[in-house]
């Protein structure tokens, strides 16, 4: 049965419990960077001077087999009589695995063969170094050989002892406390959904999600010592969920998202915890899972909603996201369809399979590339809800039309109106003034563009509306062109971003006359005279031949096209000329 102290300054323990289990001869396994950190260092050094100790700590974060067999080759050459692991989840991983391994031919180890049958466990110590892996209260560890991923289960890789002392945790930057306690709140959510759950794992889960949820936004911006005692709790309780439940769907993603885009595990959690949460929620007879029935999903939901007190907010995960600031637009973090291509392509099966609804694997990739148009549904839905006649353009009318998606290296949402529509955009503004700053480009007399940047993270596209005019068979619209990418780059930053207070920038001038030429969209007035809505956005009626005329073969994606030199509907000509 495992022996778990917790509270703050429990690291203390140490020393009294060393001298009951009377060994001499200790295998430290900790982590390269927060071993210092934490603070762990300084108690562990001072409690283990009249030890002999090995410390092995030459590994990567995800525990690689070519790591787990140079720590076997100190363990056996120093004949440890126990293990003392502090750290995070890949530390404690660590240890399990070289406790698993130390006695076996590891020539015989390889993805065909991962077991050990002649496991012979030596005592084994804790110390998680942060409240959310839960890796402490689990039997199973995860270690990779030749970039796949395995895990290893057996009921004595459980450590014997458990030492959580919360203080450990302060000094943890706010991020890594937030990557943490959402790995251990999708453990209290996806144990309490696993069509693995059992009664005694559900009350862990309960306890569990009710201290993660009310004390992690705590423990990120305030550093109450109390609510870091109630996460690091809660977090031990998921641990003990999973242990039992196993985890789902949002894990079985999360391994790609480390792997493929470089997140830390539990931001990778988090991407697709909230459209499981949706899913899982609006459950039918035909995708439920669970032999336990539709029913008792619904009523497991209903839990869930009233520990985090949903009430009439349909995804309450996503708010508490933003409130400890982990970003889960995929554009923000360089997700590219690529990435989420090889992610599903690699996702893991035994995961998925302990989820309570059926998933599609076109649901999971029609919901990334729904996150990134989330912002363009924004946008045009306030657009209407002003009566702004407006229509997709440039890059975004290409992406929808042609693939239903923001293109991967889109950063901005281009959309174009006719110049009698200022005084609704105006309105607009003030309303995006709270997320958004605004810079009106002005040439020539009139208002050409409004660019609206992202104040924060809640947003991550510029929006460009662009203002046209008519003027004989032809639409309008000023385009400044960089006279020099670096130079004018750089002055163009230098002044805005630093000295220009004004939202209003006037290309008449002669500072901006030395840095732009300027172009003008010309763009022929039938390809803009009817516009109609398609698939939720109005677009112009002949897009094909539209797009055509702009970017020639539209259909297959141009990887080196340029819009100063390749974009037929760009003409050179100043419009004061036209």
């Amino acid at each position: 049965m495992q022996n778990i102290i917790i509270y703050p300054g429990a690291s203390i323990e140490l020393q009294c419990l060393l001298k009951e289990l009377n060994k001499k001869r200790i295998f430290l396994v900790t982590g390269k960077n927060s071993f210092k950190a934490s603070g762990a260092q300084a108690i562990i050094e001072k409690n283990l001077s009249d030890y002999d100790v090995t410390h092995f700590q030459d590994f990567q974060q995800n525990p690689d087999w070519k790591d787990v067999q140079k720590g076997i080759m100190y363990f056996n050459h120093s004949k440890p009589e126990l293990i003392l692991a502090v750290g995070g989840g890949s530390v404690i991983d660590m240890a399990k695995l070289i406790n698993y391994y130390y006695n076996c031919n590891l020539n015989l180890i390889n993805e065909n063969n991962i077991n050990n049958p002649n496991f012979k466990p030596l005592p084994y110590i804790c110390m998680p170094t942060t409240a959310g892996s839960g890796s402490e209260a689990t039997h199973f560890a995860v270690m990779y050989i030749n970039n796949t991923k395995f895990s290893i289960a057996h009921q004595k890789l459980i450590p014997n002892y458990v030492i959580i002392d919360p203080i450990l945790h302060y000094s943890q930057t706010p991020y890594q406390k937030a990557v943490s306690g959402i790995d251990a709140l999708a453990h209290a959510i996806e144990s309490f959904w696993s069509i693995q759950s059992t009664e005694e794992s559900i009350l862990y889960s309960e306890k569990a999600l009710e201290l993660i949820w009310d004390n992690l936004p705590k423990v990120v911006h305030e550093c109450d010592h109390l609510a870091h005692l109630k996460l690091a709790i809660g977090a031990n309780l998921s641990g003990k969920a999973i242990n039992i439940a196993k985890t789902t769907a949002p894990h079985a993603l999360a391994y790609g998202f480390t792997k493929y885009a470089g997140l830390p595990h539990g931001h990778a959690v988090a991407l697709s915890l909230p459209f499981f949460y949706s899913v899982h929620n609006n459950i039918y007879d035909k995708k439920c899972n669970d032999i336990r029935g539709e029913q008792y999903v619904k009523n497991i939901m209903k839990k869930i909603s009233s520990i985090i007190n949903a009430n009439n907010n349909e995804n309450p995960i996503n708010d508490f996201l933003s409130k400890i600031n982990i970003e889960t637009n995929p554009n923000m973090l360089n997700i590219t369809n690529d990435t989420i291509e090889k992610v599903i392509k690699n996702i893991n099966s035994q995961r998925m399979a302990n989820n309570p609804s059926k998933i599609d694997i076109d649901e999971i990739r029609h919901f990334f590339n729904e996150s990134k148009k989330n912002e363009l549904i924004f946008i045009t839905n306030l657009l209407e809800k002003y009566n702004i006649h407006y229509w997709l353009d440039s890059g975004t009318l290409l992406g929808m039309f042609r693939e239903g998606k923001i293109l991967d290296h889109d950063k901005d949402i281009d959309l174009s109106t006719w110049i009698s529509e200022e005084n609704k955009i105006v309105k607009l503004s003030d309303y995006l003034l709270k997320d958004y700053n605004l810079r009106v480009l002005n040439y020539n007399g009139y208002n050409f563009k409004y660019k609206f940047t992202p104040k924060n993270k809640k947003k991550s596209f510029v929006i460009d509306i662009n203002l046209f005019i008519q003027k004989g068979k032809y639409a309008l619209c000023p385009q400044p062109i960089s006279r020099n990418n670096i130079l004018s780059r750089f002055i163009w930053h230098f002044y805005h971003n630093k000295y220009q207070k004004r939202n209003r920038v006037v290309f008449d001038n002669i500072f901006f006359k030395t840095l732009f030429k300027m172009h003008t969209w010309k763009i022929p007035l039938e390809y803009y005279n009817e516009i109609i809505y398609k698939s939720g956005f109005f677009i112009p009626k002949e897009t094909e031949k539209y797009l055509e005329f702009r970017y020639g073969n539209w259909q297959i994606p141009q990887k080196h096209w340029s819009f100063k030199n390749d974009d037929k509907g760009l003409s050179k000509v100043d419009i004061k000329e036209h």
